[in-house]
């Protein structure tokens, strides 16, 4: 019923990923992929309206994602374009993953192989597993998610930001980002 209200903005909170398709774990594509493409299906729908953006953990890493409704297959992982409202309907829609704020999987050697996608690896390009739709490498330091709403600008800058509760077993193999510091972010038009 709420989708059938206008909107220029609608935020869709899961305890699970919807958009991540390359790991094992739970997400919407391993447990039902009809289900996804429903929800992809339902959010393209001409009477639909405003940009969505999907906020999601239980990873233990943190990813920003971006899935085109109209063709999946164009999308640049390096700089992703921006959705472009055709009769009021985002042409793609975001997630922001944001997990966890107190006990992310770090790089090996803190963690064990079953954590890395290429066992062995050390560095995020090995360990980070494959997925066409994540816009960066995943974020392996504490963290949460935060919205900023311009509404002036019709935008929305999605940040994922440190805590400073990373564990401190940590912190000599990496050079850890001070609290509340910024380490990824993607601007969405609305």
């Amino acid at each position: 019923e709420q989708f059938s209200e206008p909107a220029d903005v609608r935020l869709v909170v899961s305890s699970i990923q919807l958009i991540a398709t390359g790991h094992p774990f739970f997400c919407w594509n391993n447990i039902s992929s009809k289900e996804l493409e429903h929800f992809y299906k339902f959010i393209s729908d001409s009477s639909y309206s405003g940009t969505t953006i999907i906020l999601s953990g239980d990873r233990h890493v943190g990813g920003i994602y971006m899935h085109n409704l109209t063709d999946s297959d164009d999308i640049d992982i390096i700089s992703p374009p921006p959705p472009v409202p055709v009769n009021g309907i985002s042409s793609s829609v975001y997630e922001i993953t944001a997990s966890s704020f107190t006990h992310t999987v770090p790089l090996p050697p803190d963690t064990p192989d079953n954590f890395c996608w290429n066992p062995g690896g050390s560095t995020s390009e090995e360990c980070d597993d494959p997925d066409p739709e994540r816009i960066y490498p995943y974020v392996r330091v504490n963290h949460f998610a935060s919205l900023t709403f311009d509404w002036a600008n019709r935008v929305v800058t999605a940040d994922l930001v440190s805590t400073d509760a990373t564990l401190k077993s940590h912190a000599h193999h990496y050079n850890l980002p001070d609290s509340g510091e910024t380490l990824q972010s993607v601007e969405i038009e609305f």
